[in-house]
C-alpha cells in the first residue's frame, strides 16, 4: 500500500471547507460550555451538532413567518 501526501489543491480546498464551516458553527461555539468530546483518537463535535439544530430552528421560524407553507385553496 502507497500512501502519499494530499496534494496542494486538496489541502486549500480543504481550508475553504473548514472556513466555510467555520463560519456557521462559530456563533454556536460554546453554548454548552464544550465544542467537542473526545474519546480516543475519535472526536465529536457538538458545536456543529448545535449550530444544525440553530439554523434548521432558525429556517422553520422564517418560514412560518413569511408564510410560504401555508396552504390556500
Amino acid at each position: 500500500m502507497i500512501l502519499t501526501r494530499p496534494s496542494l489543491a486538496c489541502r486549500r480546498a480543504d481550508g475553504r471547507r473548514r472556513a466555510l464551516s467555520g463560519a456557521f458553527v462559530a456563533p454556536f461555539e460554546g453554548v454548552l460550555h464544550t465544542n467537542a468530546v473526545h474519546s480516543g483518537a475519535s472526536i465529536f463535535d457538538l458545536a456543529a451538532l448545535v449550530a444544525i439544530v440553530g439554523w434548521t430552528l432558525l429556517e422553520f421560524l422564517i418560514i412560518a413567518r413569511i408564510g410560504i407553507a401555508r396552504r390556500e385553496p
